[in-house]
């Protein structure tokens, strides 16, 4: 399994990174990846990230970095998030959930009540997701993307 993000570093630089476990993220800065909707959009995802993960490329302890949210031109509106994907990736297995949380803390992420609307747009597809309101006055929501 695969997890991508973005996050900035101590000098507040926003990078792309590939979650290696609970407590390392890989810096893709060096390979020239800047932003995750190429990868995400990529028909050969899964080839790249294998490919990456396997590079020696430098490694960061996720407790000196700040997680950015994970996708760069979200569109984000009353209740949910618009996000473009592959439909190359999606037909190679990768599951693409939208999840909501009322508070950062522990494990409180929730797809429930989630409601996706594809738009073919050729090889991708524009995803626009809704997620139910919360009784705060607003909700964190994160792309999560997962490899078969």
């Amino acid at each position: 399994m695969y997890s991508l993000c973005r996050f900035s570093d101590p000098r507040g630089d926003i990078r792309a990174g590939l979650v290696l476990d609970a407590s390392t993220v890989l810096d893709l800065s060096p390979t020239g990846i800047e932003r995750l909707e190429p990868l995400l959009e990529s028909d050969q995802v899964l080839a790249q990230l294998a490919d990456l993960a396997g590079r020696d490329l430098p490694r960061r302890a996720l407790a000196d970095v700040r997680l950015r949210a994970p996708v760069e031109r979200q569109e984000v509106w009353a209740a949910g998030v618009t996000y473009s994907r592959s439909k190359a990736a999606v037909s190679d297995g990768l599951v693409f959930t939208v999840e909501w949380s009322d508070d950062l803390t522990g494990d409180t992420w929730n797809s429930t009540g989630v409601v996706e609307t594809a738009v073919d747009q050729g090889a991708t597809e524009r995803v626009r997701a809704t997620v139910p309101a919360g009784s705060n006055a607003g909700r964190f929501v994160h792309l999560k993307v997962i490899s078969p």
